[in-house]
């Protein structure tokens, strides 16, 4: 499980992509703060979260080992 979390109120757009932008998970979250993501699926890997909201655009990286 993966928490995501913002300091903007309102409506926001989560993406999980891989690293030839595969787009893997999308959502979009409306009047949460913290979005819960199940990841337990994904293989071994780099990942790129993008979150989207009203103001901003976040970009991290995920690495994940098993």
């Amino acid at each position: 499980m993966c928490l995501l979390s913002t300091d903007a109120a309102g409506t926001a757009f989560v993406r999980i992509s891989d690293m030839l932008g595969k787009v893997l998970y999308s959502q979009t979250f409306s009047g949460e703060q913290q979005f819960p993501i199940d990841i337990s699926q994904y293989s071994p890997a780099v990942y790129i979260i993008t979150v989207t909201t009203a103001r901003n655009t976040y970009y991290r990286k995920l690495i994940l080992e098993h």
